[in-house]
């Protein structure tokens, strides 16, 4: 007997010092997303760049610190230009970044770690340097289009028309975007072929989906021909790989990306939420919890009377627009925005930097500024994009931030935590509860989400139990439950 008692107990502790080796547990529902502009991310060796390798050497920062176990890219593939929107080559990897030996590395490192990546896939136009568009241009000079496919890859014109440019006498291309960014004909058949071919080569590696750029454009807002060639893509992604995840940009009003997730498309970004004039920003300054509430449950039952199964993407900036600390007043009112969209329905979405108050504005190139580790330590610091001309300091960083229990960083890693555990967040189909006008009260199956945007405490009636506490706190009194000024809460009904 005793031998026994004293294997059992050297196979108790033989197990325990196993796990303390892997601190980190899978988050039951990891439906947060981190958005990473890789060039201005971590640099592995040296060269300024940020790179894929210096992105696996901080996994660990994005799974165990924050919370966060799915990663979206911004373009990685090779093009001319920094943001890489203009692609030259839908199957490698631009050398600035890396190669695909780094690709396979890192998915690799994801794999072992269950995380998931998904892929910018742009294909409402190409780079003016993809062979395609060369070799189709070549041809149209020299009259041989007859022999030669890729004329079908683009639309031309022999004369002038609206969102077109001319290349050369009597050749013109539809290029809406840029001179550099000619638009796909995404009616011709081998272009199809050529993306069925992209989608499958990289869910093949490992890719576990795409964010899809500038989707409205693809046929000139024409929602019917838009969510034609959205479902076949969808088809393809979804019948290579069942649970593949697809997320795509509308940049145009909520009214038309509603009708847009007939689609079937999973989830479509929540432009109305976003940026200084959006609905968040607007409610976290005027203290107005009920609206927003309103606005949140009447969005998400149109977007499921077109697609029951759709996600919603609500996030608060993101690469093409001024960072969210530059329009909110402090770190509370960030602290409170972060709170809200974190326990909103569907797939949040994180911009790096953002979980630390980077700040940034004006060109594109400002809002993709370096993520900040260090105040002291270079290592792995990249360079700004070239043009970047934002000159207000910042003069926190993530190591700053990772010591102070009271920091934004330490409110979102603690917000992802609790949204993490509440699978109700992601799939239910949310009620609002109407209150004070201050009060976002939000109902997913048998879960209440509950922000007090006023700075004054506010009563709810009823009866509850509280089940997390995200910032702030509440408590039970005799006309209900008291809930201080600027908290957030999860109860469930008593």
């Amino acid at each position: 007997m005793k031998k026994l008692s004293l294997l059992l107990i050297l196979v108790l502790l033989i197990s325990g010092c196993a796990s303390s080796q892997t601190s980190y547990v899978h988050p039951e529902v990891p439906s947060v997303y981190y958005e990473i502009f890789v060039a201005s991310y971590y640099d592995s060796n040296g060269d300024g760049m940020g790179d894929l390798d210096g992105v696996r050497e901080k996994l660990p920062y994005i799974q165990e610190t924050l919370g966060i176990s799915n990663v979206w890219f911004m373009p990685v593939m090779p093009s001319p230009s920094y943001h890489k929107y203009d692609v030259t080559d839908y199957k490698t990897i631009d050398p600035q970044y890396g190669d695909m030996e780094s690709m396979k590395n890192l998915l690799t490192a994801m794999e072992s770690r269950n995380m998931t990546l998904i892929l910018d896939l742009v294909l409402n136009h190409t780079s003016i340097e993809h062979p395609w568009f060369t070799q189709a241009v070549a041809a149209k000079q020299t009259n041989t289009c007859d022999t030669n496919k890729y004329c079908d890859y683009y639309n031309f014109s022999d004369t002038w028309q609206t969102g077109y440019r001319e290349y050369a006498p009597g050749i013109w291309y539809e290029s809406v975007f840029s001179e550099h960014m000619p638009d796909l004909n995404l009616d011709s058949s081998e272009v199809r072929r050529e993306i069925s071919e992209i989608v499958a080569f990289w869910l093949d590696m490992g890719i576990k989906g795409f964010r899809l750029d500038a989707t409205s454009h693809y046929y000139a807002d024409d929602v019917a021909r838009n969510n034609e060639f959205l479902d076949w893509l969808n088809t393809e992604v979804k019948t290579h790989t069942k649970d593949a995840y697809i997320v795509a940009e509308a940049w145009i009003p909520n009214a038309i990306v509603t009708d847009m997730y007939a689609s079937n498309i999973d989830s479509f970004f929540n432009f109305g939420l976003s940026q200084a004039n959006g609905m968040i920003a607007k409610s976290v300054k005027k203290g107005d919890g009920q609206s927003l509430a309103q606005f949140v449950a009447e969005y998400n039952q149109a977007i499921k009377a077109n697609n029951e199964n759709a996600l919603d993407a609500p996030f608060i900036s993101n690469h093409d627009q001024g960072r969210s600390a530059t329009y909110f007043n402090d770190v509370d009112q960030q602290k409170m925005a972060a709170s809200l969209y974190l326990m909103m329905p569907g797939n949040p979405f994180v911009y790096y930097g953002e979980e630390i108050g980077m700040k940034g504005s004006g060109v594109d190139e400002n809002k993709r500024l370096p993520m900040v580790w260090s105040q002291k330590d270079a290592t792995g610091q990249t360079k700004a994009p070239q043009n970047a001309d934002y000159t207000v300091p910042f003069d926190s960083s993530v190591a700053d931030q990772e010591k102070d229990k009271a920091s934004l960083l330490n409110h979102y890693a603690h917000a992802i935590k609790i949204r993490n555990k509440y699978p109700q967040l992601v799939t239910s189909s949310p009620t609002a509860v109407t209150s004070s006008a201050t009060l976002y009260v939000m109902k997913h199956d048998d879960i209440t989400v509950i922000h007090n945007l006023s700075q004054e405490s506010q009563i709810l009636p009823g009866s509850y139990s509280v089940l997390d506490t995200i910032q702030g706190a509440a408590k039970a009194s005799s006309d209900g439950l008291q809930i201080e000024g600027m908290s957030s809460i999860i109860v469930r009904d008593k």
